[in-house]
Formats: structure tokens, C-alpha cells, sequence
């Protein structure tokens, strides 16, 4: 699923680059920010900034690995959850203007508000979450 989301976002940047869009279209700090901001909070209020800070630490030495696993895990799900939200609100904000839309150019920002939260989230997931929360695994299949 994720590789057939990174190739629909890929053709749809590729496309509006074809179309003269430009780079602020495809970098969106606020959208970064959604995506990012209430996802830390939600699992530092489940798990604790104790577990959250070992979670993404690069120490070995833990002594529950089950707790930062789930910490790296809730972390990754709660950005790409919260990359669905903001897609949604995206979603909302092109068919409001569905009815005054003119040419391709009034599309463009909406569509990336619409693509680039859920973007984020998944590279949170990918990239930087999960492999934590594999190296957490494998800590407590080795403690076993």
C-alpha cells in the first residue's frame, strides 16, 4: 500500500511540475507541522517523554523494550492517522471551491495541502518510526 501511495504522490508531483508548479508547492512547513506537532503530543501524553526519549534514542541499554517498541509504533501510526485527517481537510477545501475554480492554477494549492500531510506522515511512519520500533523488536525476540 505504501509503495502504490509513493507512486500516486510521485506521478502527482511530477505532474504539477509539468505544469510550472512551483516548490513552495511541495514544501509546506504548516503542513509539516500538523502532521508532526499532534502526533509528539499524543504520544508523549500516551507513553511519557521518558519512553518517548529512549524510543528514538540510539542507546541500546533499555530496560523494557516493549514499552519503547510501542512507543515508536503509536508514534509512526499517529502521523500517518493525523496525514489522513489533514488529506480529508484537503479534500473538503478543493470541493469547497469546486464551483469558482477557473483554471488549473487555483487546484494546485489545495491539491498539495491535500497530498503533503499525508506525505509526511507516511515518511514519518517509513522512515524514521519504524525503524525504531524494528530495532525495538528485535530487542525483545533477543531477550527471549
Amino acid at each position: 500500500m505504501f509503495l502504490l501511495y509513493l507512486f500516486v504522490a510521485t506521478a502527482c508531483i511530477v505532474c504539477g511540475m509539468a505544469f510550472n508548479g512551483t516548490m513552495p508547492y511541495f514544501l509546506d512547513a504548516p503542513s509539516l507541522c500538523i502532521v508532526l506537532i499532534p502526533s509528539t503530543t499524543l504520544t508523549v501524553a500516551s507513553y511519557g517523554w521518558g519512553n518517548v526519549r529512549r524510543a528514538f534514542s540510539i542507546s541500546d541499554h533499555v530496560d523494557n523494550p516493549d514499552v519503547l517498541h510501542k512507543t515508536a509504533a503509536s508514534f509512526g501510526m499517529n502521523c500517518v492517522w493525523f496525514g489522513i485527517l489533514s488529506m480529508l481537510i484537503g479534500a473538503v477545501k478543493i470541493l469547497a471551491l469546486w464551483n469558482e475554480i477557473d483554471s488549473v492554477d487555483q487546484i494546485a494549492p489545495a491539491a498539495s495541502v491535500m497530498l503533503l500531510p499525508l506525505t509526511y506522515g507516511l515518511c514519518f511512519h517509513a522512515l524514521f518510526a519504524k525503524p525504531f520500533a524494528d530495532r525495538w523488536q528485535k530487542a525483545i525476540h533477543s531477550a527471549k
